[in-house]
């Protein structure tokens, strides 16, 4: 078992689970989902964790632990006629953001493997919820799937909820603008680079953080220093340059205005998607291995290809005297 702290100093548990994973014997209420981009629909399913513990302690019942299950990794990534869908949040942003959310006590993670593939929804039932996690209430999503090839529904849960097993509450779908919430909807925005409608879809600004990792330090003989920020899922929507803000997820939360490309870098022939941020004001330092949060801003330009590196050291000249602009009117 792990315990993360968030910035704010909050506690929540962090379990793997496993057939033999032995859980504190205690009633919980639960909620389970992919909860790729934890919009504000998620955020709506992870709120009645309160809302029902607090309906306990009211009625002087004993407390309930506030159990959130994800998977990792996504079920999507594993089925390989959905595996080219991007996913929007790496599980590292997953639990910053639940832990800002401060809405649960327990983070359980299903390693998505072969073996979870091929458990039925009534052993799913009975041997996770019921019998391993003590559930006494369960929140689900109106469109919640489950167990092997999906089968697992509403009505299979319902029939548990009917027989005593725990109480069974399903959540509507929230709307914007007429159109459904979803991880699909915030990942159509991340692609087209629209933060605002990101911000309206999830409550908050979209961020990516990481460890910065030694790189080919190409980016340095041109004159623009960055910060190589590890992702361990490459497959993301976002591509191109863009104006951010890097902040140090350390004890001094140091924010800094930076210019941020997200890719392949094919001027250079990279094989691998990835996240280079370059700070403004000519700020240096050792920072590797040490972690940060970048948040996009905007959008400056797609990626593209140059016909050689000094084409590329023009435009990215041209990238950061945007950048710098962009800064100093938005006064970051």
């Amino acid at each position: 078992m792990l315990h993360a702290t968030d910035l704010y100093g909050s506690l929540m548990n962090i379990i793997r689970l496993h057939s033999n994973t032995i859980f504190k014997n205690m009633p919980r209420v639960v909620t389970i989902g992919a909860f790729d981009g934890l919009h504000l629909g998620h955020q709506d399913l992870i709120g009645q964790l309160s809302l029902q513990e607090d309906k306990l302690q009211k009625d002087k019942l004993a407390p309930l632990q506030r159990t959130l299950i994800t998977f990792e990794p996504l079920p999507h990534e594993v089925f390989m006629a959905q595996a080219h869908i991007a996913r929007v949040m790496q599980l590292r942003d997953k639990i910053r953001c639940l832990q800002d959310l401060d809405a649960i006590d327990e983070l359980v993670i299903i390693p998505f493997k072969k073996d979870v593939l091929a458990i039925s929804a009534d052993d799913f039932v009975q041997k996770i919820l019921i019998k391993q996690l003590n559930t006494k209430i369960l929140v689900i999503g109106d469109d919640f799937r489950f167990g092997y090839k999906a089968l697992g529904d509403y009505k299979l849960l319902e029939a548990y909820a009917k027989q005593g097993y725990f109480e069974l509450i399903r959540i509507e779908s929230r709307h914007l603008l007429g159109e459904r919430i979803s991880s699909t909807r915030v990942r159509r925005a991340l692609a087209n680079a629209d933060f605002a409608q990101i911000k309206a879809l999830t409550g908050r600004e979209y961020n990516i953080s990481g460890r910065v990792i030694h790189g080919r330090k190409l980016a340095r003989t041109l004159g623009f220093p960055t910060l190589n920020i590890s992702l361990r899922h490459r497959n993301l929507p976002l591509r191109g340059v863009f104006n951010v803000k890097a902040v140090s997820l350390d004890a001094q939360h140091i924010e800094y205005s930076g210019l941020a490309n997200i890719g392949f870098r094919p001027t250079v022939d990279g094989v691998k998607s990835m996240l280079e941020v370059h700070l403004l004001g000519g700020i240096t330092g050792d920072f590797y291995g040490k972690y940060f949060s970048i948040t996009f801003l905007n959008k400056i330009r797609d990626e593209q290809k140059f016909s050689g590196i000094d084409a590329l050291k023009k435009q990215i000249e041209q990238d950061a005297l945007q950048a710098n602009l962009y800064a100093k009117i938005n006064k970051i």
